[in-house]
């Protein structure tokens, strides 16, 4: 993320934009609510947004003060968090159990909102977003490639921006030397005529192996008094 440093009435705007967003995403649960209790198909998200174009130039004018993608935006988080729910509980998505959508409040923070990629331009470390202006950002992006989208937000007490970059993927070439990994010797050597020398394994202490024979299981220590006695008593028989 990259730090924002808008003006006052940049952040003026930045406010009523996570507004206008955490109120679309509330109306829309609130839809998708209400669809449960009645007991009828869930509306998709697109469906959503197309019902709240209807009526919002009638019931919600001021929506219209911010960047439609922060509205149409909103719509899509909400359908995401919505699949993330079913996908989690049929178990096609793994990890850690996802809850349903909550609303959002307010008191949580001023929130974020999205803005599409023909809404913004980024020219070093200048941030255009359409109906906000020019905002300087604290460090130029750091990715050349297409811009995707971006994601505008509050908090700890700062704006930040979070820029989607398509970028060209370039597999790595090997330029050092070559290394090789010595997994042991199969062979201790082989004949001209073919015959085989197999390798000599280490010796290995196996709990319940028979005891080695020969010369490797001969005890060479110099024979104590107990030997000693032995062979005296052995004499004398």
């Amino acid at each position: 993320m990259i730090r924002l440093n808008p003006t006052p009435e940049q952040e003026s705007l930045f406010r009523q934009a996570a507004g206008t967003a955490r109120f679309c995403y509330n109306w829309g649960l609130q839809a998708i609510k209400a669809a449960l209790d009645q007991g009828v198909a869930v509306p998709t998200h697109r469906a959503l947004r197309d019902a709240f174009k209807r009526i919002r130039a009638a019931e919600y004018p001021w929506t219209f003060n911010v960047g439609k993608s922060a509205v149409e935006g909103a719509f899509v988080n909400l359908g995401r968090a919505i699949k993330n729910f079913l996908d989690s509980h049929s178990g096609r998505r793994k990890g850690k159990r996802v809850g349903f959508p909550t609303f959002k409040s307010r008191r949580r923070g001023y929130g974020s909102f999205y803005v599409a990629n023909d809404r913004l331009t980024v020219d070093g470390p200048t941030l255009t977003v359409q109906k906000v202006g020019a905002v300087n950002m604290t460090e130029p992006l750091r990715f050349v490639g297409k811009i995707l989208g971006a994601t505008i937000r509050y908090r700890a007490g700062w704006w930040w921006i979070s820029i989607q970059v398509e970028v060209d993927h370039t597999p790595p070439t090997h330029t050092g030397s070559a290394l090789g990994v010595d997994l042991g010797i199969k062979s201790l050597a082989v004949t001209s005529e073919g015959e085989v020398f197999e390798n000599q394994k280490q010796r290995r202490s196996v709990c319940g192996t028979p005891p080695p024979t020969g010369l490797q299981g001969t005890d060479l220590r110099e024979p104590g008094r107990g030997d000693r006695a032995v062979l005296s008593v052995q004499q004398n028989v």
